[in-house]
């Protein structure tokens, strides 16, 4: 049987604090349809996750390490306006990873992951504000957004990634990348196959391929004021109509 460190159900209003959390096998803090708990300082370390919130919403989760071996560092499914602050998140997948949740606010978080997402944003999370973080990947993607995620506001971040620093496909429209660093080692700094994005404000540098791509089908993206850097194409567009607009370009 799965076990998990501390198991949280229908109850609200819980304070964990100064805690070392550990679980071999499964997640270590598991919060379900349980609302505004606050958890703050914590070392919270697992197999799975370090910290699965389900339907949970209105948290305050702050200042604690997450520390994963495979998966997620924190993973959060159908729960909403939940506040992580200063939180340092670390995994091998996921960093951090938000399904169908919306409206949370991340603030000076770190957030690592040595192969896959930074943060992954999938399946209809909305309207989530994302200020002054750190997202990494060590290979695939530090910041990307799947599957009808919309309205999600990236705004004073780091992002870097081996591969892709940003990646925003699959119907996300409505996401806006503002005075961000954004950079990629490898391939694309910013990849985009959807439409009606915004990226203001950037610096965006990649060692190869694309600064930025924008492929067939991304129209109405709005660049504005963006330094954009690449050894090979500052900025690519295929079969797509977008706004450009006093931006530096270096190739």
């Amino acid at each position: 049987a799965y076990t998990n460190s501390v198991y949280i159900t229908t109850a609200p209003g819980n304070n964990i604090t100064s805690n070392r959390l550990s679980a071999s096998d499964q997640y270590a803090l598991f919060l379900n349809r349980s609302p505004n708990n606050t958890i703050f300082g914590n070392n919270i370390t697992a197999d799975r996750a370090a910290t699965y919130l389900s339907s949970s919403n209105g948290s305050n989760i702050s200042s604690n390490t997450m520390t994963v071996a495979n998966n997620f560092a924190i993973y959060m499914l159908s729960s909403a306006s939940n506040n992580l602050t200063d939180n340092n998140f670390t995994a091998a997948n996921y960093a951090i990873d938000l399904d169908a949740s919306s409206s949370n606010n991340f603030t000076r978080n770190f957030a690592n992951a040595t192969t896959n997402n930074g943060i992954y944003l999938v399946t209809g999370s909305n309207n989530n504000e994302l200020r002054n973080n750190t997202f990494r990947a060590g290979n695939q993607y530090g910041a990307s957004t799947f599957a009808n995620s919309l309205n999600n506001l990236f705004v004073n971040n780091t992002i870097t990634a081996d591969s892709y620093a940003v990646y925003v496909v699959s119907s996300s429209t409505g996401n806006s990348f503002i005075n961000s660093t954004i950079s990629a080692s490898g391939s694309y700094g910013i990849s985009s196959s959807t439409s009606g994005n915004t990226f203001s404000g950037n610096n965006v540098t990649a060692g190869g391929n694309y600064a930025i791509s924008l492929a067939s089908g991304a129209n109405a993206n709005n660049l504005t004021g963006n330094n954009f850097s690449s050894s090979s194409y500052a900025i690519g567009v295929s079969s797509s109509s977008n706004n450009i607009s006093n931006n530096t370009l270096i190739a």
